[in-house]
């Protein structure tokens, strides 16, 4: 909380700035944005290493004086953190950025300045889902230090003989387990999946799922009922965080036939996006660039 405090009164200093200049303020665009949420004790969970809502979904705050239908608007709809470069560029007046090295990958995300010019909007063409991804290794303490342990068998066991530090070593473990995370306006949907050799084996089976729902109703229904459709009076999650993520719809005695369907088909989406970037290999010897956007997926 005090992080929070601090950081808010900096922008402020640099707003108030800023604002000396009537003419600047006019055409500068102002971003806020962090890099990834936190837990405080919601779930039984500390710090950012979750595929949850409260670890995935960070503050945004953009103001484009010249976007007057903006000004003082917010906006439910879904964004990630890789539409700022191009919403930048767009706003700015600038050509749609690109991958200027040739690498294996396009520039992730979209320009969403249609937004700022209808706030109220209800539907964002082309966005119609978040991208998160996590690994899980699992640490302990080596020589004072956190050490990850990346060969976690499917089982969920660990085999400690292996002990790596760097954030490379950490994602080509031969056992590792990689979350890949889809949040739309009603559901998000979580599967573990096994991760051989840089790249996850979507072939195989999943080693867990998770399915929360998040559209606008107050209860959760699980077995076949349609809880999407019922109690629309304002997100649970959205009054209270520690509510976010709690009920798998997918959990023992909770598979329903229509929970299944859904999962069925968000696994699909998450294999058919992610399936499309490179592996860790393959980018790493192309050079960072070729990861824009793969790596830096997040829900706001």
């Amino acid at each position: 909380f005090a992080a929070v405090t601090w950081v808010d009164e900096q922008v402020g200093r640099v707003l108030a700035r800023l604002g000396r200049s009537a003419e600047l303020k006019a055409r500068t665009l102002v971003v806020v944005h962090s890099d990834h949420g936190y837990h405080l004790g919601e779930l039984g969970l500390f710090e950012k290493y979750t595929l949850y809502e409260l670890a995935t979904r960070v503050p945004l705050l953009m103001r484009a004086p010249w976007k007057r239908a903006s000004i003082g608007q917010r906006t439910g709809l879904l964004v990630e953190l890789i539409d700022l470069f191009p919403t930048v560029a767009s706003l700015a007046g600038a050509p749609p950025p690109h991958d200027p090295t040739g690498g294996l990958a396009p520039i992730g995300g979209m320009s969403v300045e249609s937004i700022f010019d209808d706030p109220s909007r209800r539907v964002l063409k082309g966005k119609g889902a978040a991208f998160s991804q996590f690994c899980r290794c699992g640490t302990r303490k080596v020589d004072g230090t956190s050490a990850y342990l990346c060969r976690q068998r499917v089982d969920g066991s660990i085999d400690d003989r292996t002990q790596v530090d760097s954030d490379e070593q950490r994602h080509r473990g031969p056992q590792a387990v990689m979350g890949y995370s889809i949040r739309t306006d009603e559901y998000r949907y979580i599967a573990w999946m096994p991760w051989r050799n840089g790249s996850a084996s979507w072939g195989s089976q999943p080693v867990a799922v998770e399915l929360y729902a998040h559209a606008s109703y107050s209860t959760w229904s699980d077995g076949d009922s349609d809880a999407a459709a019922k109690h629309r009076k304002g997100s649970p999650c959205h009054v209270d965080y520690s509510r976010c993520d709690d009920h798998n719809l997918l959990a023992a005695g909770r598979g329903g036939q229509l929970n299944i369907k859904i999962a069925k088909r968000m696994h699909a989406e998450l294999a058919a996006r992610f399936s499309t970037w490179p592996s860790i290999r393959q980018a790493t010897r192309k050079g960072p660039s070729s990861l824009v956007g793969a790596r830096t997926a997040a829900h706001l």
